[in-house]
């Protein structure tokens, strides 16, 4: 069972970030590329998001009555985070969640896991849990 250890750094949650958007599922996504980077930074700049805000400056002509890009583009993020995780990114040090959720408001991190060291990958790193946003 993993023990709690610390949170992951601001470093190493974007160097994650960068990981992930070179890869094929995040490549050929641009959208959802997009959403992850605005979210991520705005949750380590602790700032707030609303749909509206996000789609203001993700999404050229969006209306909060008219478009539910956010809604659409969030849904897809999620998961292609899912597929990215079970693939690709299966022994990624960082997991970058965007948990489905009635708010807007950002999450902090939740916590690094230390794993025992069968579940440890070859190099001797960690499992990081790490909950980007909680909104949609």
């Amino acid at each position: 069972m993993p023990e709690l250890h610390d949170i992951p750094s601001r470093d190493e949650v974007l160097q994650q970030l960068q990981h992930m958007l070179l890869s094929a599922i995040f490549k050929n996504a641009p959208n959802r590329a997009m959403l992850l980077v605005f979210v991520v930074e705005r949750t380590l700049a602790k700032q707030r998001m609303t749909e509206d805000s996000i789609g203001k400056k993700l999404f050229p002509g969006y209306t909060k009555d008219a478009s539910d890009d956010v809604r659409v583009t969030a849904t897809h993020l999620r998961k292609s985070l899912t597929r990215y995780f079970a693939s690709e990114g299966a022994t990624d040090l960082v997991v970058i969640e965007l948990p489905q959720g009635p708010s807007y408001r950002t999450r902090l991190p939740i916590t690094r896991r230390r794993t025992s060291s069968a579940d440890m990958n070859l190099d001797g790193h960690y499992l990081i849990a790490y909950g980007i946003a909680t909104w949609l």
